[in-house]
């Protein structure tokens, strides 16, 4: 028993996830308002890892293109910027996504994001189409993104310190 560390399989790590997005939705259907943190690089250069986001309750046919929005895609939460429509169906993509997504029904869209914060101060939601481009087709970009990233948290932390 001494030095045991738990198992993870992907049946306990899919239950975290899906426990996580129950809350977050249960959460937004409540108040109609749900602050998250980003988890992921899909919509840099915009959103980073860890920018706090306010999210709104919104229907699919109040989201418009260029609006930031938090749906389903492979069964998992995501937010991508709204590019335009397909019949009823929104066409999304991260910012820094090579791919378009496949279509979001109304039934996968959840909400709007209204704001965002990085390190306490307030960011612009605007899509940046030649910097988003630069980072979907250039790795060097890419990581000079993910390197100035990384160093900036590096400064962050060093100074609170």
């Amino acid at each position: 028993m001494e030095n045991e560390r738990p198992h993870w399989n992907a049946m306990a790590l899919a239950t975290g996830e899906q426990t996580r997005n129950d809350l977050f939705l249960d959460a937004l259907k409540t108040s109609g308002k749900v602050r998250t943190i980003v988890g992921g690089n899909s919509m840099l250069p915009t959103l980073w890892v860890g920018d706090l986001l306010t999210v709104e309750a919104g229907r699919a046919d109040e989201m418009s293109s260029g609006d930031i929005i938090v749906c389903f895609q492979a069964g998992r939460l995501c937010t991508h910027r709204v590019l335009g429509r397909q019949g009823q169906h929104l066409l999304t993509r991260g910012d820094a996504n090579l791919r378009i997504d496949p279509p979001i029904s109304a039934e996968e869209c959840f909400g709007r994001v209204v704001s965002a914060e990085r390190n306490g101060s307030p960011i612009a939601l605007r899509y940046r189409p030649m910097l988003s481009f630069l980072i979907r087709h250039s790795n060097l970009i890419r990581r000079i993104f993910y390197w100035s990233r990384v160093r900036q948290r590096s400064s962050d932390s060093n100074a609170s310190t």
